[in-house]
């Protein structure tokens, strides 16, 4: 299976499993509307918070207000968040979990 879709399988089972309980955030996104969010898996670099240097992780959401991003290493197979300076730079803060949790800790 290749990269792109097994980010996809595993974004649509998280939300999947959650939808239920009811999954949101403190950006005004929740299990009814977190699907136009979510972009195509994108290879993008990222600068490492905790000692600045270059990794590269695929962006799957971006958050149109708060600069946040969702981000998949396909090295742990988790997500993490980061963000989006208004310089545009890509700063990675670290990996939070499945899907969901890192949604919910935007």
């Amino acid at each position: 299976m290749k990269t792109k879709e097994l980010i996809k399988m595993k974004i649509e089972n998280d939300i999947s499993a959650f939808e239920k309980i009811g999954i949101k955030n403190n950006h005004g996104m929740s299990g009814k509307n977190i699907r136009n969010y979510i972009s195509e898996p994108k290879y993008e670099e990222y600068i490492e918070a905790t000692d600045n240097l270059g990794i590269m992780l695929w962006t799957v959401l971006e958050e149109p207000n708060s600069g946040y991003l969702i981000v998949y290493h396909e090295e742990f197979g988790e997500f993490g968040l980061a963000l989006k300076t208004n310089d545009n730079k890509r700063i990675f803060l670290g990996i939070y979990g499945n899907f969901v949790e890192t949604f919910s800790s935007m």
